[in-house]
C-alpha cells in the first residue's frame, strides 16, 4: 500500500536506510561480543595484568579508607589532636559507604559480600571508639571543673 502522502517526504531514501541498518547490525554485533567477553572469568588488559573488577576496586578503596581511619585514630592517641579524631571518624564512615557501594556491582558475589561485611563491621567499631572518645564529659565532671576553676567567685553561694 505504501506510506501516506504526508509521511512520504519524511521517509528515508534507500541509501540512508541501508546505512542505518548497517549501523544497527554493527552495534548489535559489538554488544554481542561485549556480552560474550564479559562472561569470561578474567579479562586481560593490554599489559597482561588482570583488570580489577568493580567490586574489587571498591573494596580496595574501602580498605584504604579504613586503614587511613585507623592510622588517624592511632595518631590521635599519640598526639591528642582533635582534628585527627574527627578525621578518623569521617574516614571510617567513608569506608563503610565505599564497602556498601559494592552491592551495586555486577560482579558482587559471596566472597565480595563477606569482605564488604568485614570492612563495614570494622568501620562501625572504629566509629564507635572514635565517637566514645570525642564525647563531652558528664554534667558532674563539668560542675567539678567549674567549682575548681571558679570556686572563689562562688564562695558562700549554693551552686549545686
Amino acid at each position: 500500500m505504501g506510506y501516506p502522502e504526508r509521511l512520504r517526504s519524511r521517509r528515508r531514501t534507500s541509501a540512508a536506510g541501508l546505512a542505518s541498518r548497517l549501523r544497527l547490525a554493527a552495534g548489535l554485533a559489538v554488544l554481542g561480543l561485549w556480552l560474550a567477553a564479559g562472561c569470561s572469568k578474567q579479562q586481560l588488559t593490554v599489559q597482561g595484568q588482570p583488570e580489577a573488577s568493580c567490586s574489587r576496586y571498591r573494596l580496595d578503596a574501602a580498605q584504604q579508607l579504613f586503614q587511613a581511619a585507623r592510622a588517624n585514630l592511632v595518631r590521635y592517641y599519640k598526639e591528642r589532636g582533635l582534628a585527627t579524631l574527627n578525621a578518623a571518624y569521617s574516614l571510617a564512615g567513608d569506608a563503610i559507604q565505599a564497602a556498601r557501594a559494592t552491592r551495586t556491582c555486577f560482579d558482587f558475589d559471596s566472597q565480595a559480600r563477606s569482605q564488604a561485611l568485614s570492612v563495614v563491621r570494622a568501620g562501625r567499631l572504629l566509629r564507635t571508639v572514635a565517637y566514645a572518645t570525642m564525647r563531652d564529659p558528664g554534667e558532674q565532671t563539668l560542675m567539678t571543673l567549674l567549682q575548681d576553676g571558679y570556686g572563689d567567685a562562688f564562695a558562700g553561694r549554693d551552686i549545686d
